[in-house]
C-alpha cells in the first residue's frame, strides 16, 4: 500500500475506507488541549494593549509638561494663579523644577514601558512553541510514511538510471540522452539529500546479458555491470556557486577555477554516461 492510499485510508484496488495514517494524526490533534495557549495568547494580547496605552498617555503627558515649563520659562510665574492658590488655599502652581523632575520620571517610565510591551510581544510569539511542537509530533507517523515510499521511489529511479547509464555507449538518441541527464540530476539530488546511499549503482543482469549480442560487439564500450552514482547537479551546489562568483570577478583566475572544475566534472559525467569504464 502506497503512502497515498495509506494516507485517504483506501485497501489497494478497493474502495473500502479503512483507518489510515491522516486518521491517526487527526486523533492525536483533538488529543491536544489548545485552552491554555489560547487563553495565554489572549492575556499577553491584553498585557500589550494595556502597555500600550499607558506609553501613549504618558508620552500625552510629557509634552504638556515639555509645554508648560517653555511656558513658565518664556513668561514666569502667573500672578493670578499664585494669589488663587493663597486665597483659596489650593495647591501652589509647580514650579519649573518640580515639573522637570516629573518629566525625567516620565521619559523612563516610557523606556520602561515600553521594554515590558516588547517582552509580551516576544512572549506572544513563543507562546505557541509548546503547542506548535505536540501538533508536529503528530505528524511524524505521517511523514515517517512517506520518507519510506519516497526512498523506495528513489531507489526505483536509481535502478532505471543505473540502465539509462550503461546504455550510454548504445542508446544514444536525443531523447535517452535527455531522460539520463533529468534522472541524474533527479538521482544525484536525493543521493545528496539522504536518500539512497552507496557509490556504485548496478546494472541489472538481463541489462548485462546484452553484451553478448553479436551486435553489440561492434561498439566500443560493452554495458558495464555497474555505474557511479551520480552528484547533485552543479547549479544546486552552493560551493560551486561561490567559485562562480569569484571568477566573474578575476576571469583570468584559471587555477580552482569553475572552468576548470566544470571542464573535470563534464569530462567526468560524460564518461559515466556514455559507458566509458573501460581502456580501448
Amino acid at each position: 500500500m502506497s503512502a497515498l492510499d495509506k494516507l485517504l485510508g483506501r485497501e489497494p484496488e478497493t474502495t473500502e475506507a479503512v483507518p489510515g495514517v491522516l486518521d491517526q494524526v487527526r486523533e492525536q490533534l483533538f488529543a491536544i488541549d489548545p485552552s491554555f495557549t489560547i487563553a495565554r495568547r489572549e492575556e499577553l494580547k491584553n498585557q500589550i494593549a494595556e502597555l500600550d496605552a499607558a506609553i501613549v498617555d504618558t508620552e500625552r503627558r510629557n509634552g504638556e509638561l515639555r509645554v508648560e515649563i517653555a511656558t513658565i520659562t518664556a513668561d514666569g510665574m502667573d500672578p493670578l494663579k499664585a494669589s488663587e492658590a493663597v486665597l483659596t488655599g489650593s495647591k501652589p502652581q509647580r514650579l519649573v523644577p518640580e515639573l522637570e523632575a516629573e518629566r525625567e520620571h516620565l521619559i523612563v517610565a516610557v523606556k520602561g514601558l515600553r521594554l515590558r510591551a516588547a517582552a509580551a510581544r516576544e512572549d506572544l510569539v513563543r507562546v505557541t512553541r509548546p503547542i506548535a511542537s505536540e501538533i508536529a509530533a503528530a505528524f511524524d507517523h505521517l511523514i515517517d510514511e512517506f520518507e519510506a515510499e519516497a526512498m523506495e521511489n528513489v531507489a526505483r529511479l536509481a535502478a532505471i538510471y543505473a540502465t539509462l547509464a550503461a546504455l550510454g555507449n548504445a542508446a544514444t538518441s536525443t531523447r535517452a540522452e535527455a531522460f539520463r541527464a533529468a534522472l541524474r540530476d533527479v538521482v544525484g539530488q536525493s543521493a545528496s539529500n539522504g536518500l539512497i546511499a552507496g557509490r556504485q549503482l548496478q546494472t541489472p543482469d538481463d541489462v548485462v546479458a546484452l553484451n553478448d549480442v553479436p551486435a553489440m560487439g561492434q561498439l566500443k564500450y560493452a554495458i558495464p555491470d555497474a555505474v557511479s552514482m551520480p552528484d547533485a547537479p552543479v547549479h544546486l551546489n552552493a560551493a560551486i556557486m561561490s567559485m562562480v562568483s569569484r571568477t566573474h570577478q578575476d576571469p583570468e583566475r584559471d587555477h580552482g577555477s569553475l572552468r576548470g572544475m566544470t571542464a573535470a566534472r563534464s569530462s567526468t559525467g560524460n564518461e559515466r554516461a556514455w559507458g566509458r569504464w573501460s581502456a580501448d
